[in-house]
Parts: C-alpha cells; sequence; structure tokens
C-alpha cells in the first residue's frame, strides 16, 4: 500500500502551548479494549508513558490522512480538564501537519496485530468509510517530525519548523 506524503494530527487550540512546551506529541491510550486501570509513570527524561497492568491499552498517537476543517463534526469533540472541572473541547481547532515516516501504520493492519476486540472493531468501523484513514504512531511523535501547526479555524500557520514547509 502507498502511504500518504502527509499525515495530521488534531487537538485543540488550548494543548498547543502545552505540546511545545513538551516538544511531542503524547500517547493516548488506544481502543483495543477499555482498560479497568492504568495511569502515567515518569521516567528519568520527565517524559510520562501511558502503562497499565494490562497490555490492553496499546497507547499511541492517532493520525488521519484526511485535511479535515475545524466545523467538520466527525470526532471533534472530546472531555478535556479545565480548571474546576471537566469541559467538551473542539479537537478540531488545531491541526499539526506530520511528513511521511515509516513508524507510522495504518490503523486497519496494527489493529489486526494488536487483538482488537471484535466488537469494538465493529462499533468504530460502522461510522461510515472514514476509518480506513486512520494511522497510529506506537511511540510519541517529537516537534522536530512536524512540520507545522495551523489554527485549523483561521487557517494561519502559528508555528513551523526550522528549515521546514516553505
Amino acid at each position: 500500500m502507498q502511504h500518504p506524503e502527509y499525515l495530521y494530527h488534531y487537538t485543540t487550540l488550548d494543548f498547543v502551548p502545552k505540546i511545545l512546551e513538551d516538544g511531542f506529541l503524547m500517547l493516548t491510550p488506544s481502543n483495543l479494549v477499555k482498560p479497568k486501570r492504568y495511569w502515567k509513570e515518569r521516567r528519568e527524561d520527565g517524559n510520562y508513558d501511558i502503562v497499565s497492568d494490562t497490555d490492553d491499552i496499546k497507547p499511541v498517537v492517532w493520525l488521519t490522512q484526511e485535511e479535515l476543517g475545524a466545523s467538520d463534526d466527525r470526532d471533534k469533540i472530546a472531555i478535556g480538564m479545565a480548571a474546576g472541572g471537566v469541559r467538551a473541547v473542539n479537537k478540531m481547532t488545531a491541526k499539526f501537519v506530520i511528513p511521511w515516516n515509516d513508524k507510522y501504520q495504518w490503523w486497519l493492519d496494527w489493529q489486526k496485530k494488536n487483538r482488537m476486540k471484535k466488537s469494538q472493531y465493529r462499533i468504530f468501523t460502522s461510522h461510515g468509510e472514514h476509518y480506513g484513514s486512520w494511522y497510529v504512531c506506537e511511540e510519541q511523535i517529537p516537534m522536530s517530525d512536524v512540520e507545522e501547526i495551523v489554527n485549523n479555524l483561521t487557517g494561519e500557520v502559528i508555528w513551523r519548523r526550522e528549515g521546514g514547509g516553505e
């Protein structure tokens, strides 16, 4: 299968300063199974890993080959922590533009190797044809692998890697 030239990671603009400070896109639990327990463990380098008492969560960075607008309703709402409680956030307001790297795996191949439950596969693939556009990375993606970050509301480039892009 031929890979795309670029992949995209979407999040809320609120998270961009922390991502730039940390220097990477962090891993989040995948959708293999919902673990009963998982937690963050700090590493010596100051970053952290998501771990569980089972291997079922397989943390990943989610990527897509589709360029989506901030008003695209599909998969855009996430629960985020805010001062004083939980709030819904639009995950489509910041777009990370990421050139292809061989460490990215097409989700359909990846899920076969990682024992995804059939019931969850049916749920994930029942939301239209877009599930075929997903890719995963099993390690944090450093900002040195990101070409630029775009404000997906205005189209403004808000960060560009030195020597990257135009």
